[in-house]
């Protein structure tokens, strides 16, 4: 409630009118239910929507209270307000909305094909050891994974990896040189 100590703070003893209808009974709570909602939302990807779902959540289980003709104590109905909003928020709605707010990237430009870097790619590829042809030709040209090309070599999976790591190394030197 908005009722405060000499501090400053909220009164926690402070006790609010008896409600004499539904409509009383909420329009008392909800100053403490948006606040209560606005704290446990803060930090949420989508804190507006979150606080307003929460803050529902809570002012639907307080109907229910009044109805039931269950108490009005502070303490009760302060619980009542934080179980309703213990419950995570359904994200299908928050999901829905977050996919409403696209961006339009451009389209990447198409790739132009620089034939002079791959004859020069595939001359250096000739000039390697069969072993490391082969590797090349698996992994970059078919396309295939390090433990498609281990079944396909023959060898062990590691030994793939070692063998791509020593091509990318020997690659980075020797074209280097090619592109100085």
């Amino acid at each position: 409630m908005a009722d405060v100590d000499l501090y400053g703070e909220r009164d926690e003893t402070a006790c609010p009118p008896l409600a004499t209808s539904e409509a009383q009974f909420l329009q008392i709570w909800d100053p403490e239910i948006k606040r209560a909602a606005k704290a446990r939302a803060r930090g949420r990807i989508n804190p507006g929507y979150e606080a307003d779902e929460l803050a529902q959540r809570a002012r639907i289980k307080l109907m229910h209270l009044y109805r039931a003709g269950k108490s009005q104590a502070v303490g009760y109905v302060r619980t009542a307000i934080a179980n309703a909003m213990s419950a995570p928020v359904p994200q299908d709605r928050a999901l829905a909305q977050a996919q409403e707010i696209t961006v339009e990237l451009p389209a990447a430009p198409e790739a132009e094909h620089d034939h002079y870097a791959s004859a020069v790619v595939t001359r250096w590829v000739r000039t390697l050891p069969s072993q490391f042809q082969s590797t090349y030709r698996l992994l970059y040209v078919q396309d295939m994974t390090q433990r498609e090309v281990a079944v396909r070599m023959r060898r062990t999976q590691p030994r793939v990896a070692q063998l791509h790591r020593s091509l990318i190394l020997m690659a980075a030197n020797d074209l280097r040189r090619l592109a100085a």
